[in-house]
């Protein structure tokens, strides 16, 4: 590829969002981490959707 005749170097792709986009309304590391722990519950709960009906409840034994 040709380097760019300003001599700068290209914008990658995702800066422009980035820019435009997610640093005016002020996502910040928290929102992400937040957003993160958000998919990663729901990928456990989607991967453990079966489990629960194959454990048997605790019995507790009743006395007279």
């Amino acid at each position: 590829m040709d380097a760019p005749s300003n001599g700068k170097r290209p914008i990658h792709p995702g800066k422009i969002p980035h820019e435009a986009f997610l640093l005016p309304m002020g996502m910040s590391a928290e929102f992400w981490r937040g957003v993160q722990a958000d998919f990663d519950m729901a990928r456990a709960h989607d991967a453990l959707a079966g489990e629960p009906a194959a454990i048997d409840p605790w019995q507790t034994q009743q006395f007279a």
